[in-house]
C-alpha cells in the first residue's frame, strides 16, 4: 500500500472517529469515553505524521468536513477540540527525529486538552466559585469521618488529567509500534454515506433555531427569578446558597449570550467555509465515505469480540483491534 492510500484510510478512520464512534460507545454506556475517543484521534494523527507530517492539515480539514457533512447537528467546541490536536500534532511531529518522543509528548497534550476542556468551560461559565462550592460541600460530608480542609477539587481534576496523560502515553507507544508495520493491505468496498445538501443543511440549523428558541422565555424567567431572590436579600448573602444563586445566574446569562449571539455567528461563518472546502475536496470526501460501513461493522465486531475481557484490557483491545484489521487486512 502506498504512503497516499495509507493516510487516506487512516484519515477515514479519524473522520469515523469524530462522527460516529462517540454514538456507539456512548450506546454501550463505555466508562471514559471522551478519553478513548482522544485516544483513537491521537493514534490517527501520529500514524499519519509518520508518513507526512505536512498531510496532517489536509487530513484535519477533510475529518472536519466529514463531521460535519454527517453531524451538522456537533457543537462548535467539538471542532475547537478536533482543531487542536490536529494542529498540536502538526507542530510537534513535523520534525521526524526523536519520533516517539514527540508523539508522547502530542499524547499527553491532547490528553491534557481533552481531561480540562470541560474544567475550562465550567470555570468559564461559573466562574471559581463553581469549585469553592464542589470544596465546600466534600468538606461538610467528610468532617464528620476527621478529614481535614482539602483541596478536593483540585486533587480529583490531578487525578483524572493523571489517568488521561496516561492513557495517552499508551496511544502514543501504540501509534509509534503500529508506523514501523509497512505491510498494509486493503480491500475496497463500493459503499458510501449520505451527504446532506445545501438545502437540507439550512433546513436542519433552522429547525435547531427555532427549537432553541421557544426555550428562551424559560430561561430569562428562570433568571429573573434568580436574581430577584438575590436582590431583595430573601436568601443571605454569605451562605451557600447565595453561591449557588451566583454560579446559576452567572451561568445562565453567559450560555444565553454564547448559545444565542456569539455561537450561532461564529457557526454560520464556519460552517459556510466548510461548505465551500467540501466542494473542492468532494473526490476525498466520497472516497472516504465509501469506508464508513466497513470501518462500522470492523469497530462493532472488535467491541463484541473483546466482551470477555476485563474493562482495562478491554479497550486498548478494542482499539489496536480496529486499527489492525482496518489497516493491516489481507485482500
Amino acid at each position: 500500500m502506498n504512503n497516499k492510500t495509507f493516510i487516506l484510510r487512516v484519515t477515514a478512520l479519524w473522520a469515523f472517529n469524530e462522527a460516529f464512534l462517540g454514538g456507539i460507545l456512548h450506546s454501550v454506556k463505555l466508562p471514559f469515553t471522551g478519553m478513548v475517543l482522544a485516544a483513537f484521534a491521537i493514534i490517527c494523527i501520529i500514524l499519519i505524521g509518520s508518513v507526512d507530517p505536512n498531510a496532517i492539515l489536509k487530513a484535519l480539514l477533510l475529518v472536519a468536513i466529514v463531521k460535519f457533512t454527517l453531524s451538522p447537528q456537533t457543537p462548535l467546541t467539538a471542532y475547537i477540540a478536533v482543531g487542536f490536536q490536529g494542529l498540536t500534532g502538526y507542530l510537534i511531529l513535523r520534525p521526524k527525529s526523536f519520533f516517539l518522543i514527540k508523539c508522547i509528548l502530542f499524547a499527553a497534550l491532547a490528553m491534557i486538552q481533552t481531561a480540562l476542556q470541560k474544567a475550562i468551560v465550567l470555570t468559564l461559565v461559573y466562574s471559581s466559585q463553581f469549585w469553592s462550592a464542589i470544596n465546600k460541600l466534600l468538606d461538610s460530608l467528610l468532617k464528620d469521618f476527621g478529614i481535614k480542609d482539602h483541596n478536593y477539587a483540585f486533587i480529583i481534576l490531578s487525578i483524572y488529567v493523571f489517568i488521561h496523560v496516561i492513557a495517552g502515553i499508551f496511544a502514543a507507544v501504540f501509534a509509534y509500534r503500529f508506523s514501523k508495520i509497512h505491510a498494509v493491505n486493503r480491500k475496497d468496498e463500493a459503499s458510501g454515506g449520505k451527504i446532506l445538501t445545501q438545502n437540507e443543511i439550512a433546513t436542519f440549523l433552522q429547525k435547531k433555531k427555532k427549537k432553541h428558541l421557544k426555550i428562551v422565555p424559560l430561561i430569562l424567567l428562570l433568571f429573573a427569578i434568580l436574581y430577584a431572590l438575590k436582590y431583595f436579600a430573601i436568601i443571605p448573602a454569605d451562605s451557600v446558597q447565595n453561591d449557588i444563586i451566583q454560579i446559576i445566574i452567572r451561568g445562565a446569562l453567559i450560555l444565553l449570550i454564547w448559545s444565542y449571539f456569539v455561537a450561532p455567528i461564529i457557526t454560520t461563518i464556519f460552517f459556510r467555509w466548510l461548505t465551500k472546502k467540501r466542494t473542492a475536496f468532494k473526490d476525498e470526501i466520497a472516497v472516504l465515505l465509501t469506508f464508513t460501513p466497513e470501518i462500522k461493522e470492523i469497530v462493532n465486531k472488535s467491541w463484541r469480540d473483546s466482551k470477555s475481557l476485563n474493562i482495562f484490557v478491554r479497550i486498548p483491545h478494542f482499539i489496536s483491534e480496529s486499527f489492525r484489521v482496518f489497516l493491516l487486512k489481507e485482500n
